[in-house]
């Protein structure tokens, strides 16, 4: 297991998808779509919550 500070996960637009790494919590829609206010990426929230902890794990090349 590897601890993984969640706060602002999906708020915060993923690197690993393409994204900017913009936080902010106008990024998050709704409680299923997340779309970046500064680069436009648009993606689910769970799918960008995920990709972050990932990240923020190292686990992402």
């Amino acid at each position: 297991m590897i601890a993984v500070d969640a706060r602002n996960t999906s708020r915060t637009c993923p690197l690993a998808a393409g994204g900017c790494g913009h936080i902010a919590k106008e990024n998050r829609v709704t409680q299923a779509k997340f779309e970046c206010v500064k680069c436009g990426l648009v993606e689910n929230a769970d799918t960008v919550g995920a990709l972050n902890v990932l990240q923020r794990a190292g686990l992402l090349l």
